[in-house]
Parts: structure tokens; sequence; C-alpha cells
């Protein structure tokens, strides 16, 4: 393919084009009246959808220069979602016109540095202003005004949401996800979730609900691969005399282990059962402290030996598996020092991260040590 040669008048042009095309979709959607427009995945039904950041990064110029231009646009959007979490078209309509007046200007004949220092200056009298119009947020009413702004004006939706905030507290979680069903519903989700489910079902002892449930078992987070060793017979056997039931959530578990904890689960032999901890990398191992905080249990990972052991496992009141998530109910171990130490580890490391996806890996141990989310 023969080589394309770009001046420096045609590049520009074609970046502001970019940007124009991108903003002229984006920015009928904002405020309150905002359009909605329809987008097509090529594998899927067309949709109705309302939000700049949710369209923004699924279009696409063939175009580089176009694509150039919106990119701008895109990373404009990326990097106030990730401070804010809202305010992308308001965003998408103050980045086209300082592009498009900004090329004017140089046009014009300014220079680009004296540009950028007004505009900085110009900036930072335009913070000044909305600090000082800054109302405080305080209460309900306020809380559920702002939740309908979002919410297209649904009030009922907006109390909704309020009423989830009381239950799950300052430091809860609380998901706003699509339903199939015609009318809103909130559902409380108590102790923890994790997005896996168990190995195989045989260990399902509950062949109705096609659930494993386990009473009062111990629980040995694991950040090693388990493999089938002396060690881990001797806690399998130490959890059977005790006659507490075993969950162990391990970063990998080996072949050999899951059919052995399988025969031995349906032949009565141990109620043991494994699952693969969520996550990776350093999600993963976060996600297996928080657990460990939670449950009273010690960390296993390769720093203490590895070794399993009745010592490392801490407790909860249940467990139910389920072929995709398991829920882990605890009680009293909420405010003890190892899950407040930890959560405000996490929560120092959230008001530092301006990555929107590095945050939202954050949230799964923040979720953990919360011990519960609502829907």
């Amino acid at each position: 393919m023969a080589a394309e040669i770009w001046t420096e008048e045609k590049l520009s042009e074609t970046i502001v084009a970019g940007v124009d095309e991108l903003a002229q979709i984006l920015m009928p959607m904002r405020g309150t009246t905002g359009k909605s427009s329809v987008y097509e995945p090529s594998n899927d039904i067309p949709r109705f959808i309302s939000s700049a950041a949710q369209i923004a990064d699924k279009l696409v110029f063939t175009d580089v220069g176009k694509e150039i231009g919106a990119r701008i646009l895109k990373d404009a959007i990326r990097c106030v979602r990730s401070t804010a979490g809202t305010g992308a078209e308001d965003t998408v309509a103050l980045t086209y016109h300082l592009v498009k007046e900004g090329r004017r200007i140089i046009q014009a004949g300014i220079s680009p540095m004296k540009m950028r220092t007004g505009m900085k200056a110009a900036l930072e009298a335009a913070v000044s202003v909305v600090k000082g119009d800054a109302v405080p947020f305080d209460g309900d009413e306020d809380a559920t005004h702002l939740i309908a702004l979002q919410a297209g004006q649904d009030n009922a939706v907006a109390e909704m949401v309020t009423m989830a905030f009381h239950i799950v507290g300052g430091s809860g979680i609380v998901t706003v996800t699509d339903s199939p069903l015609a009318q809103a519903t909130l559902e409380i989700q108590e102790g923890i979730c994790l997005e896996q489910g168990y190995l195989s079902p045989r260990f399902i002892t509950d062949p109705v609900k096609r659930v494993c449930e386990l009473s009062r078992p111990l629980i040995l987070p694991a950040n090693v691969k388990l493999g089938w060793t002396k060690d881990l017979l001797a806690l399998l056997e130490e959890a059977r005399a005790r006659g507490r039931s075993l969950l162990i959530i391990a970063r990998e578990i080996d072949e050999e282990v899951k059919t052995l904890l399988a025969v031995n689960f349906v032949r009565g032999i141990s109620q043991a059962t494994a699952i693969e901890a969520p996550g990776f990398g350093e999600n993963r191992r976060r996600q297996l402290e928080a657990i460990a905080a939670v449950t009273g249990a010690t960390l296993l990972d390769e720093d203490n030996g590895g070794i399993p052991g009745i010592a490392q496992c801490g407790e909860a009141e249940a467990a139910c598996l389920d072929h995709y998530h398991t829920r882990i109910r605890v009680a009293g171990k909420n405010n003890c020092r190892a899950v407040k130490t930890m959560r405000r580890r996490v929560q120092a490391m959230m008001d530092s991260e301006s990555n929107a996806d590095e945050r939202d890996k954050l949230q799964d141990a923040m979720k953990i040590l919360n011990e519960g989310s609502v829907q």
C-alpha cells in the first residue's frame, strides 16, 4: 500500500471534521430533554442509547484523521467520567468549541503557547465561579433530585435508588442494571457475592434449586495453585473431625483436586468444596485479602509457605454456590480491625486512582469488605 502524505492544513482540517461529526451525534443527548440515538451492533439488535459515554467508544471512523479528532472527544469523556462520574455530554460540547475556536485563533496567527496560557487562565477563572455558585449536597431530597436528573426525571427510580443507599450505608455499593422485567425492582444481596460457581454439578445439595449449600463452613482463601498434598488431606480430615464443612477459594485448582473433592463429596466422606478465585493478578489478590479479613482467615500464599491448614481458615454462617456465583454470609466480622484497616487502604487507593477501570477493580474488593450490595 502506498504511503499517504498529509499536509499540516489537511490534517488539521480533517481532525476538526472528526471532532465535529462525533460532536453532532453526541451533543443532542445533553440535559434532561436530550435525545436518544439508535445504535445497531454487528451481532445484536438495535438499541436506544441516551448517554454519550455509552456510545462514544463504539463509534470508529475509517478515515484516520477523523478518528484522531474523535479520540480527542473520547479521551475527554473518559477523563471526566473517571474524575466526576458524569457530565459526558457537557464535556463534548466544551471540547468541541475549544477545538473549533482554537483552530480559528491559530489560523489568525496567534501563538499556540500563548493561547494555551490564556486557556489555563480562563479555566481557573471558570472553576472559581463554579465553586462560588456551588450548593452543598445535603439530605434525601437533594439526593433524589440528583438521581432523578440522571434517570430521565423518573422519580420512582430515584426514590428507589435513594432507599438503596439508606440500606447499604455510606460505604455500601449500589448497582443499577438492565432488567428483563417491565417494572423496576430492588434486590438486596447480603454477604459476599463472588462471580464464580461450583466446579461440578456433583457438589449440588439441593436438586430443585440446583445449588450447593454449606452450613457454618470453614473458609480458606488461597493465592496459590491448590494441589493434592498431605497437608490438604490433613485439612480435610480435621474439618470432618470437627463436623464442619469447608470452602476453599484458590487462585488455581489442580484437576486431581477437583476430582477427589467431588468424589468425596458425593460419597459423603467430606463436605469440602472449592472454587477458583475471581479476577486476575493484583485484583484477584485484593479480593482474596478482603475475604480473609471478613471471615477472619489468614491468606494462604507463597510468602507464608503455601501450606493449607486449619489454623489459616476463617468462618462463615453459611455459603451457597450455584453455577455462576458463590454467596457467603458472615456475621460479626464487618467491624473488626482487619476489615476497617483494609477498607481505609482500598478507599485511599480509589481516591488516588484516576483510571475508571482500575477504580472498578478496587470496587470488587470494597464490595467484599462491605459484605453486601443492592441492585
